[in-house]
C-alpha cells in the first residue's frame, strides 16, 4: 500500500485532518483509497454482520456525518463556489483548509456510553472565519443499542421540540462541523439529507440544521447594538448613583444629609440593612426564613441537575444509570419546593392583611400593591434587561445560541409580558425567562387575595367554607387536567419534553391550580391571628411527638413517596401523576404547617432552633435575587462548553457557581432591590407622613436634647434641677406629638 504522489508525513496530517470528516470525497489519493478498502474490510468482517447490526447502522450514520458534509452542490452560488475551492485547497496542504476540516466533529469513542454529542473544535472553526454549525440528527430505527447510545432516554425528545428550557440530546444526536461562511443553514441541510437519503435504507436518519446553530466571527451580534448601550446606560446610572449616595453616606463632615432619594442607593446603608440580623417586625415568622432557604436550596440543586444533563459528557449513560436510582426522587419531585413557596406567599400576605384590618378595619389594598410592584418589578425589570441585551453578547460557544440567544429573542419578543405579571397565561416554550413564572402567578393570587382575607376576617364561617370550596375546586383541576392530557408533575425516567411542556402550560403556571396552598396559607396566618390575643398554645410531650411523626410522614410521603418514577424502565401510569398532582402539594404543605406552628410556639426543637437561626435573615433577603440569577449562571456556564466532559456525581456541587450565584444576588440585591424598597418607602412617606416614623424622630430629637440639658446640669446642682425641670417639659411635649400623630 503505497502513496505514490504524497510524501508519507504528508499522508499522515491528512489523515489526521480528514479521516472522518469528508474522506473520498475531499482527497482523491490512493492513501484514502487504502485507508477506505480497509475500513470496508473491517466492517464487512465485525460489523456488519447479522448479530450486530447496530454497529452497521453506527458505520452508515459516520458516513453521513462525516463524508460528503460540503454543500458542493449547493444553489447558493458563492457557498457551492467556496466549498469546492476549500477542498481543492486541502489537496493542496493550506493550513486554512486543514484547520477548517480538521475543527469538525469526528465520531467518537464511548458512543456506547453516550458520547454522542460531538462539538468538534468551535474555537479552531470561527478562527478560520468560516461558519460553525451545531446539527441535530435523529436515528429513529437505531435499536439493538438504543437504550445505551441515548443513555436509556432518560428524557425523550423529538425533532420538533424546543430546547431552549430543557436538553434534547438524549434522543438527538448533536455534530458539529465547520463550512464556508457563505453557506448557510439551508445550503448545509440540503447536502446533509442528499447525503442522508444514500444510506436512509440502513438508518432511517433525519437531519436538521438551524439557521440560529451556525455561528461566524463576521455575523452581527446577537442582541443589537443600539438595546446594549441602553441597557449598559441604565446600570451604569445604577451603579453611579449607588457609588454618589455611599461617598456622600461616608462623608462624616457634612452636617445635612443631600436628597433622600439619592441617598436610597447608599450602599453602606443597604449593606447594614441587607446584613442586619437583629431588627424583628411583628408580622415575622422567625422559622420561615429557615423553610425558604431549605426550599430555595431544593430548587437550586434541582436546576442544576437539568443544566448538568446540556453538557456533553463521554459517559452521559452513566449520568442517566446514576439518576435512574431511587434516591434521585428527592430531585424529581421539585414542584413541591414551589408550593412551599406559595404556602409561604399566602401566609405572609394574609397574616400582614389581617393585622392591617386589626388596626383600622380597612384594607389600603392601592399601597399594598404599589409595594408589591416596587418589591418584585426592578429586580425582574434588570434581569430581562441584561438577558435580553447584554448577555447574548458577552461570549459564544457551541450551545450559545439554544441557551442563551433563544431566550434573548424571546424576551425582545414578550418582555410585556412579564412586566404585567401575565407571562404564565401563554405557552411555556414563548416566554421571556421561564424560571419567572412563579412570579406571574404569585402577582394574580396576590391580586384576589385583599378580598379572601378580608371575607374571612369579616365573616368567619361562610367565608371559610367558600376559602374550603375553593381550595378543593383547585386540587380537582390538577386531577382532571393530568388525566385528562396525561400531565406529569414529577420529571419521571423516561419523560418527554413535549409531556413536560404540556404539564406547564396547562396545570403548573395556571394560578387556579396551585391555589390550593395558596389557601391553606391563608388559613394558617388566620389561625394565628385568632391565637394572638389568648394564651401561649400549650402541648403535651406525647401532642408534639404525634404531631411530628404525622408531619414528617406526609412530608416524606410527598417527597419520596412516588420513589418507583425515578427507576430505569418505569411505564408512566396517569392515575397515578394524577393522585400525586392533586395531593402531593397538600401534604407537603400540611407538613410544613406544622413545622411552623411548632417552631413558633417553641415545640420545634433542633430543628426548629435550626430554622429560626437568625442569620437566614439574610438569605431571605437575598432569596429572590438567587431565584433570578442561577438560571443565567448556568446557561453561561453551558453555553461556553466546548469540548466532551466526564460525569461524575459532584458535578452537582460546583461550588464556585454557586458562588457566583451568591455573588450576584448581592450585587442584583444592594443596586436594584433595596434601593428601590428605601424609594418606594420616600416616594409613600412624602404624600402620607407615618405616625410612626413621626414619634421616633420625635423621641430621638428629645433624646439629643435631653442630653445636652444633662451634661449642662453636671455644672451644678441648681444646674442639674433646672435640667430634670426641662426634662419633665420635654416628656410632655413628647406625650402631645405622639397625640398629633395619632390624630393625623
Amino acid at each position: 500500500m503505497g502513496c505514490p504522489t504524497l510524501s508519507f508525513s504528508k499522508c499522515v496530517v491528512l489523515f489526521l485532518c480528514c479521516l472522518g470528516t469528508t474522506g473520498s470525497d475531499l482527497v482523491s489519493s490512493t492513501v484514502f483509497e487504502s485507508i477506505n478498502g480497509l475500513r470496508e474490510d473491517v466492517c464487512d468482517r465485525g460489523f456488519r454482520n447479522p448479530s450486530n447490526g447496530a454497529l452497521s447502522q453506527l458505520h452508515s450514520i459516520s458516513d453521513i456525518v462525516s463524508f460528503g458534509m460540503l454543500p458542493t452542490n449547493a444553489t447558493n452560488n458563492k457557498c457551492r463556489e467556496d466549498s469546492i475551492r476549500l477542498i481543492e485547497n486541502a489537496r493542496l496542504f493550506d493550513l486554512h483548509a486543514l484547520n477548517v476540516l480538521d475543527s469538525w466533529g469526528k465520531f467518537p469513542s464511548s458512543v456506547l456510553r453516550g458520547n454522542v454529542i460531538q462539538f468538534g473544535n468551535f474555537d479552531q472553526c470561527v478562527r478560520t472565519n468560516e461558519r460553525y454549525c451545531l446539527l441535530t440528527l435523529s436515528l429513529p430505527k437505531l435499536t439493538a443499542f438504543d437504550h445505551l447510545i441515548h443513555s436509556h432516554h432518560i428524557l425523550a425528545s423529538t425533532m420538533e421540540d424546543s430546547g431552549h428550557r430543557i436538553p434534547l440530546s438524549f434522543s438527538l444526536v448533536q455534530w458539529g462541523v465547520c463550512v464556508p461562511s457563505s453557506c448557510t443553514a439551508v445550503d448545509l441541510e440540503s447536502a446533509l439529507r442528499s447525503n442522508a437519503r444514500s444510506h436512509a435504507h440502513a438508518t432511517g436518519v433525519e437531519v436538521r440544521v438551524e439557521n440560529k446553530m451556525c455561528q461566524a466571527r463576521r455575523d452581527p451580534l446577537p442582541a443589537p447594538k443600539y438595546g446594549m448601550r441602553i441597557a449598559l446606560l441604565v446600570f451604569g446610572v445604577l451603579i453611579s448613583s449607588c457609588i454618589a449616595a455611599t461617598l456622600l453616606d461616608c462623608d462624616s463632615y457634612r452636617a445635612r444629609r443631600p436628597n433622600s432619594a439619592l441617598m436610597c442607593f447608599s450602599l453602606k446603608k443597604n449593606w447594614k440593612k441587607l446584613t442586619d440580623t437583629e431588627t424583628n417586625n411583628e408580622e415575622d415568622i422567625d422559622c420561615l426564613n429557615g423553610v425558604r432557604f431549605m426550599s430555595a436550596l431544593a430548587l437550586l440543586f434541582s436546576h442544576k441537575q437539568m443544566g448538568l444533563m446540556f453538557l456533553p459528557y463521554i459517559n452521559r449513560t452513566d449520568l442517566a444509570e446514576i439518576t435512574g436510582m431511587a434516591w434521585s426522587t428527592i430531585g424529581r419531585t421539585a414542584i413541591i419546593h414551589t408550593d412551599a413557596f406559595i404556602f409561604m406567599s399566602g401566609l405572609l400576605t394574609a397574616r400582614s392583611f389581617l393585622n392591617e384590618l386589626s388596626r383600622k378595619g380597612k384594607l389600603d389594598v392601592k399601597s399594598r400593591l404599589i409595594s408589591r410592584i416596587f418589591r418584585l418589578s426592578p429586580n425582574l425589570m434588570a434581569v430581562i434587561l441584561f438577558a435580553t441585551w447584554i448577555f447574548p453578547n458577552i461570549n459564544w460557544g457551541p450551545l450559545w445560541p439554544q441557551v442563551v440567544t433563544t431566550h434573548s429573542e424571546l424576551c425582545r419578543k414578550y418582555f410585556w409580558r412579564n412586566m404585567f405579571f401575565i407571562h404564565n397565561f401563554f405557552p411555556f416554550e414563548k416566554m421571556c425567562l421561564t424560571h419567572t413564572h412563579q412570579l406571574g402567578m404569585d402577582m394574580q393570587l396576590f391580586i384576589a387575595s385583599p378580598l379572601l382575607v378580608y371575607c374571612l376576617w369579616k365573616w368567619p364561617k361562610r367565608s371559610a367554607l367558600g376559602l374550603v370550596l375553593a381550595a378543593a375546586l383547585s386540587t380537582m383541576f390538577r386531577y382532571n387536567a393530568t388525566i385528562q392530557h396525561n400531565l406529569s408533575p414529577i420529571v419521571h425516567y423516561g419523560v418527554s419534553i413535549a409531556q413536560l411542556m404540556r404539564t406547564a402550560d396547562l396545570s403548573y403556571i395556571r394560578p387556579t391550580h396551585r391555589a390550593t396552598v395558596y389557601i391553606m396559607g391563608i388559613f394558617f396566618a388566620y389561625f394565628l391571628h385568632l391565637r394572638r390575643k389568648r394564651a401561649p398554645l400549650i402541648m403535651s410531650k406525647m401532642t408534639v411527638a404525634a404531631g411530628w411523626i404525622f408531619g414528617l410522614s406526609l412530608g416524606l410521603l410527598a417527597l419520596i413517596g412516588p420513589y418507583n418514577t425515578a427507576l430505569l424502565g418505569y411505564v408512566y401510569d396517569p392515575v397515578e401523576a394524577a393522585i400525586y398532582a392533586a395531593f402531593s402539594p397538600i401534604l407537603w404543605c400540611t407538613f410544613i404547617s406544622w413545622a411552623v406552628l411548632s417552631s413558633y410556639y417553641g415545640y420545634g426543637g433542633w430543628l426548629g432552633a435550626f430554622l429560626s437561626w437568625k442569620y437566614f435573615k439574610v438569605f431571605t433577603r437575598l432569596a429572590y435575587a438567587i431565584y433570578l440569577t442561577q438560571f443565567p449562571v448556568f446557561f453561561y456556564n453551558v453555553g461556553t462548553t466546548k469540548a466532551a466532559l466526564y460525569y461524575s456525581s459532584l458535578d452537582l456541587f460546583n461550588f464556585s457557581e454557586f458562588g457566583v450565584i451568591l455573588f450576584l444576588s448581592v450585587a442584583l440585591t444592594l443596586l436594584v432591590d433595596l434601593p428601590f424598597q428605601n424609594l418606594r418607602r420616600v416616594l409613600q412617606s412624602k404624600k402620607a407622613p407615618d405616625t410612626k416614623e413621626i414619634v421616633e424622630k420625635s423621641d430621638s430629637n428629645d433624646g439629643v436634647l435631653s442630653k445636652k440639658l444633662r451634661d449642662l446640669g453636671n455644672v451644678s446642682n441648681d444646674n442639674e434641677a433646672e435640667a430634670n425641670n426641662r426634662d419633665a417639659d420635654i416628656r410632655r411635649r413628647r406625650g402631645s406629638i405622639r397625640d398629633i400623630g395619632t390624630n393625623l
